[in-house]
């Protein structure tokens, strides 16, 4: 049987997003109810994998809108795309007023009304925030269905599983206990970044790469950030350094080891142990200080001055000499082969300039820069059996001033460190088991292999306990605008607190029981869960579809087919959320063109506009 590596790779990133390696995953089913996402996945299965080798499976589960089955077969046909519909209502007619879609349900499709807002509603009455919509373990089941109907179809053969789930569903997630609130920090948060920065939440920037947590090997990761989501204003409270949401995740150290809602930690006179990044982070306050520190610290560690005027730089590394030459502005000196082990430049008229420029400006800055550059040309990471080391010497004999210039800059940025003496060879040792604590921005390849190394030795025991307050001890802030992140890890640190991500965790816990169950065949791809409904859209139009495939060829309204209609109501909180998304994404123009797909008058649509 094959196996399909390249998805189990994927799946370790718990990110469901990956597209699939084409050159192994050359098959994919699609879950087609008729209605926009879906569509769009189709659309981009196609243009993967080409017509022939896709399949669209709807499913008739006693839905009252089961005009979206026809829609789904239709854009089928239209693609050439082999369709398959199936009837599952035995199993969701057990209790049909569990969900306002069911035919003969008691529960009304409520009217003129988002989502963001039905859900905030229900968190301010003190219910959960699920919508009257919500079928229990409808799209779990679903998956499970379409990984079968794929192995038969394609013969055991690796397959893409396409589902269309995007960002803005985080809000009426499907029971899943992580991710089925607004999870929200406060604008202001500051955000721990791989290169030992930080960030303001606000500022995040989708592809980041920060630091976050693995629940699974307990181990601090580089995490990237996959998606940044508005959460608007929420009230918030103080809990320890950070200020969150009351339905936030927080990871607790002691015997829960486990991510718990802050609206749960409410014993009244209890207080909570979680773990903390426990060091006062670089604020980046002189970004061209620590730039001209890293430069000189970089020419003191792997090369030489002479006659206080010449420069000369060696590494072993090609792509580490280029990143430095385009940092000062030298792209025009050549890199030369000394051996195939060692690449070297000489800056020769322009050595005395360079000199000048990255004098010591007596700022925090320039310390951490020079340390930075120190570890890129003369550090190395070892590891005993408890932890590991970032590690850099120099010889007494020979560069006693090098030597105090590294006290100095470790006494000045105040980072941890041991030291010892060789005597036999006159040189220092520094030692630093808590490198993550150091500001490293600069070393292109080998930067990026000493952040690989300290990562397999970096786990949540390198951090410090605290206890902070549950719920009614903590004080409240008020409201403030709120912002969460997906990122690649499932977490990341908020103002030195580890908290669970904005996710979609049933689809990646999905992902991975199919891959247990099939030896690696099945992958589950939701090419749309880091975008909003506006970016669908977006991405729907870049993968071929047309204004009429989004609002002739698909069907997302709630509103019952006991109304004999042809048109969408266009007040239905799916009906509204789609109709702002393609107004947003220019694909509706104006409130004619509204007025011409959905039940609403041009003055109705105006709303839009």
């Amino acid at each position: 049987m094959e196996t399909v590596k390249a998805v189990i790779k994927y799946d370790e990133r718990r990110d469901t997003s990956v597209t699939p390696d084409t050159s192994i995953v050359k098959h994919a089913v699609c879950a087609v109810s008729g209605g926009m996402d879906s569509a769009t996945c189709l659309f981009h299965a196609v243009k993967l994998y080409g017509k022939e080798n896709v399949i669209g499976v709807s499913m008739y589960y006693g839905q009252r809108h089961d005009i979206e089955l026809q829609k789904a077969k239709a854009e089928c046909e239209k693609l050439g795309v082999e369709f398959y519909e199936l009837n599952l209502t035995p199993i969701f007619s057990i209790n049909k007023n569990i969900s306002a879609l069911l035919r003969g349900s008691d529960k009304e499709i409520v009217q003129n009304k988002d989502y963001a807002t039905l859900m905030q509603e229900k968190i301010e009455k003190g219910e959960a925030p699920i919508s009257d919509e919500y079928i229990p373990n409808r799209n779990s089941l679903f998956l499970n269905i379409l990984a079968a109907i794929g192995l038969q179809k394609f013969e055991n053969h690796p397959v893409a599983i396409f589902t269309g789930i995007h960002s803005d569903d985080i809000l009426k997630q499907e029971g899943s206990n992580v991710g089925a609130y607004p999870d929200a920090v406060a604008e202001g948060s500051l955000i721990s970044m791989a290169d030992g920065t930080v960030k303001k939440i606000e500022d995040i920037e989708i592809g980041d790469v920060i630091w976050g947590f693995n629940e699974k090997t307990d181990k601090i990761e580089r995490s990237v950030v996959l998606n940044k989501i508005d959460q608007g204003k929420r009230p918030v409270y103080q809990c320890g350094p950070a200020k969150v949401s009351e339905n936030h995740l927080m990871w607790l150290s002691g015997n829960s080891r486990k991510f718990v809602r802050f609206s749960d930690m409410k014993r009244k006179d209890a207080t909570y142990k979680a773990w903390l990044w426990d060091f006062d982070p670089y604020k980046n306050e002189k970004p061209e200080s620590f730039k001209n520190g890293y430069l000189r610290g970089f020419i003191e560690g792997d090369g030489h001055i002479t006659d206080g005027r010449y420069v000369n730089i060696y590494q072993k590394r090609k792509d580490v000499i280029e990143e430095f030459l385009k940092l000062a502005d030298l792209t025009d000196i050549q890199i030369h082969e000394k051996n195939p082990c060692m690449f070297y430049a000489n800056i020769c008229s322009q050595g005395k300039e360079l000199l000048k420029k990255t004098e010591d400006d007596n700022s925090i800055d320039y310390a951490f820069g020079y340390l930075n550059g120190m570890i890129v040309a003369e550090g190395c990471y070892s590891y005993n059996s408890k932890m590991g080391f970032i590690e850099i010497e120099q010889s007494t004999a020979v560069n006693p001033e090098k030597v105090e210039k590294i006290k100095e800059y470790l006494n000045k940025t105040g980072i941890y460190y041991t030291s010892y003496f060789r005597s036999k060879d006159s040189c220092v040792s520094f030692k630093f088991s808590k490198a993550f604590r150091l500001p490293l921005k600069y070393g292109a390849s080998k930067l990026a292999s000493l952040l690989e190394k300290m990562e397999n030795h970096l786990n949540v025991k390198s951090l410090k306990s605290i206890e902070i307050p549950g719920i009614k001890k903590a004080e409240f802030l008020g409201e403030k605008q709120c912002y969460d992140l997906t990122t690649s890890s499932g977490s990341f640190i908020s103002d030195g607190l580890l908290v669970h991500n904005c996710s979609l965790e049933f689809a990646v816990t999905t992902n991975e029981a199919l891959q247990l169950a099939t030896a690696g065949l099945v992958y589950v791809y939701t090419p749309l869960v880091n975008k909003t409904k506006t970016q669908v859209a977006e991405f729907g139009v870049e993968n071929g579809m047309t204004k009429e495939d989004f609002n002739e060829g698909t069907w997302s309204c709630y509103k019952g087919v006991e109304e004999t209609r042809t048109k969408q109501c266009g007040k239905c909180p799916t009906c509204i959320d789609r109709i702002r998304a393609l107004v947003a994404s220019k694909v509706l123009l104006n409130t004619a063109e509204v007025s011409k797909y959905y039940d609403l008058t041009e003055e109705e649509a105006k709303k839009y506009f």
